[in-house]
């Protein structure tokens, strides 16, 4: 699509086609991309991966439109997409109306020169079909505070279904560390799976320092990590394991790993 200024929003589908020796089609992957609206522009919005060709229509505006049936696809993924409503301020930072929804026809085509908004991917659903009667699928949920960070993240649908809840540590704007996560939690409906909270960060840099892996309500292993004064990663000390052995890693400048010791 071209916007009212000329610009041009990229094709709303694109096919990656797969032939035989004979050139004769035998598998395609088909992404169809949001065109139309400025702040969803570029993002992908279904893909397919089909058994053999397809047939492509086209509507009076000369616009593409594909049709799959069930019985030639191998799978399908679809996102569903949010546009979020800033709050604005002038002496603090914007942060987004996360209970807004400006829905998906926002500023299509640019031209209606609405204010700022923020797209948010909240739900993907990938859905397998091999040509079974019988399909298997999976959705995940997303959710975000008023920063834009993930909160919540929920998966269910075929497979083991589960939650992980996510909380971070306060802003800082004046030193901009606004994305250092304080909790992660993970639970499958019956219970908590997996815990883990970090237990120091440099306050000036926002490095991690310590991760605390939680075994039962009070008990938890730490793992340390160390840093260059560039910030790239130095040495991380793993928890004492079931032989009673630490083991500290090194990570040199160049991105090789060694063990540095164990005892």
């Amino acid at each position: 699509m071209i916007d009212g200024k000329g610009i041009f929003y990229g094709f709303e589908y694109v096919r990656t086609i797969d032939l035989h020796n004979d050139n004769s089609v035998y598998r395609q992957n088909i992404d169809r991309y949001h065109n139309m609206s400025y702040y969803l522009n570029g993002m992908l919005k279904e893909n397919y991966v089909v058994k053999g060709d397809i047939t492509v229509h086209q509507d009076v505006l000369k616009r593409d439109s594909i049709t799959i049936s069930n019985s030639n696809k191998y799978s399908q993924l679809s996102n569903n997409y949010v546009l979020r409503a800033p709050i604005v301020s002038t002496s603090t930072p914007w942060i987004i109306d996360t209970s807004s929804n400006l829905g998906e026809d926002y500023d299509v085509g640019g031209t209606k020169g609405n204010g700022a908004a923020y797209a948010q991917k909240v739900e993907s659903t990938t859905t397998i079909y091999e040509f079974g009667s019988t399909t298997l699928s999976n959705t995940e949920s997303i959710e975000y505070d008023e920063y834009g960070r993930v909160t919540n993240y929920a998966k269910a649908g075929s497979g083991n279904d589960y939650t992980s809840s996510i909380t971070y540590q306060t802003p800082n704007f004046t030193k901009n560390l606004l994305l250092i996560p304080d909790q992660i939690s993970v639970n499958d409906g019956s219970g908590l799976l997996r815990k883990r909270k970090v237990g120091s960060y440099d306050s000036n840099t926002g490095a991690i320092t310590s991760i605390h892996t939680y075994t039962s309500a009070g008990s938890y292993f730490t793992t340390s990590l160390s840093y260059y004064s560039n910030g790239n990663l130095n040495t991380v000390t793993t928890p004492i394991d079931q032989d009673a052995m630490i083991q500290k890693v090194e990570c040199y400048k160049s991105r090789d790993l060694r063990i540095l010791h164990i005892r």
